[in-house]
């Protein structure tokens, strides 16, 4: 007879996952829980979706304190589910583990069950960290989950945790973060609304902008060394334009080598330019013009990109990432290119452009190109160009569907 799948978290682990989250949480955020939130209110014999705004690398542990003793399946990405420690805990758990930003049947057939039980999965539509503190793209495939699961849909707002912990950063910002969970769809309405409806709910729901609430509040940062880790994703020169220019300087200064423009990095997160010097707005914006000259590259095929790169994938038995070779990956704006080798064998691996939505990565680290073959994780050799290859999965996306 075949066991029986248990999908609700165990009791006592998640207790003692949720107890560890909860310490590190407060070690890292002042957090603050509105207590008279939707989902502490909700009819707990029913199950539920929770999504999130995903800002900080920390989210999962505010957000399991959040949760409190009410156990949660978190969706969760196969990439980490390659490190040992982290897929044990996953399984302790029951995280639901899916891959990212390609079709994954399984995982998708196991979130309705989990809901159909009475269990609440807990996901991120966006994907990945917003680097930058603003919006990353919606997939319009969580309209599909939900229409599937048709229970109650809850946002948890996370407000403050990008300038408490940018991803970008060495060090925690030390900036307050308000926690509060609203109801976005009830079920029993969820045949009157159209896909669009859906769709807009879920995405203005996490729109959570710090930097736009914080021209209102005005509190300070308090921790230390606030630019350390920026230049590790903005590499344009506002002023020059020139690329990977910038560098990190005492008093929060971002500068560049080539022009002298000077920005700093003041107090409350914002981008003050020094003396006669020029800035982009923030973050986002300028986020958003290293993206625009990918993209320009890209239509007026002017755009190239060559690294050197070792490549990691996963094992045969798919529970491990291993180094597997090495070689030249390239961007010529009509294709994307690997040719190196891979399991002792040389390979010439053309990835489909029309599959392209987003490019997992961490900055002076890795990126992953999703592929329906095996897991693809590159480390170029010169690390800096990490976030300008995360840049171009955007851009090529943006060209590829502009008249769709």
């Amino acid at each position: 007879m075949k066991k029986k799948e248990k999908l609700i978290p165990n009791r006592f682990y998640w207790s003692i996952y949720m107890l560890g989250s909860k310490l590190l949480a407060k070690n890292k955020a002042h957090y603050k829980i509105n207590k008279d939130n939707d989902f502490y209110k909700r009819d707990k014999k029913k199950g539920s979706i929770v999504i999130y705004n995903h800002a900080s690398n920390i989210d999962h542990l505010i957000s399991t304190a959040f949760f409190g003793s009410t156990r949660v399946n978190y969706v969760v990405t196969r990439r980490f589910a390659y490190v040992k420690s982290m897929r044990i805990v996953f399984k302790l758990v029951n995280a639901i583990v899916r891959d990212q930003f390609k079709a994954d049947l399984s995982s998708i057939l196991k979130m309705r069950k989990t809901v159909e039980k009475g269990g609440t999965i807990c996901i991120a539509p966006t994907g990945q960290v917003s680097i930058h503190g603003g919006m990353n793209p919606v997939h319009p495939s969580i309209v599909k989950l939900i229409r599937m699961c048709k229970v109650d849909v809850y946002c948890l707002q996370m407000k403050g945790n990008h300038l408490n912990f940018p991803k970008w950063a060495d060090k925690i910002h030390k900036y307050p973060v308000d926690i509060d969970c609203i109801k976005i769809i009830d079920s029993e309405k969820l045949k009157e609304l159209s896909d669009d409806e859906i769709y807009n709910a879920v995405v203005e729901s996490l729109r959570v902008i710090d930097i736009e609430k914080q021209k209102e509040l005005l509190i300070p940062l308090k921790g230390k060394e606030l630019n350390k880790g920026f230049t590790s994703t903005y590499y344009l020169c506002s002023k020059c334009k020139e690329l990977y220019t910038l560098k990190e300087t005492d008093n929060d200064i971002i500068e560049c080598k080539a022009c002298g423009n000077r920005i700093k990095y003041d107090k409350y997160g914002f981008l003050v330019p020094v003396d006669d010097s020029i800035s982009f707005k923030d973050e986002y914006e300028w986020y958003n013009a290293q993206e625009a000259l990918i993209k320009e590259g890209i239509i007026n095929h002017t755009y190239n990109k060559t690294s050197k790169v070792k490549l990691y994938s996963n094992t045969l038995d798919n529970l491990n990432l291993e180094y597997v070779g090495e070689g030249i990956l390239s961007f010529n704006s009509e294709e994307l290119v690997y040719d190196g080798t891979f399991r002792d064998e040389n390979i010439h691996k053309v990835f489909d452009l029309n599959k392209v939505y987003q490019f997992p990565f961490k900055p002076l680290t890795r990126f992953n190109i999703p592929d329906d073959d095996c897991m693809f994780e590159f480390v170029p050799e010169n690390l800096i160009e990490v976030t300008e290859w995360g840049q171009l999965a955007g851009a090529i996306y943006a060209v590829v569907h502009q008249d769709a």
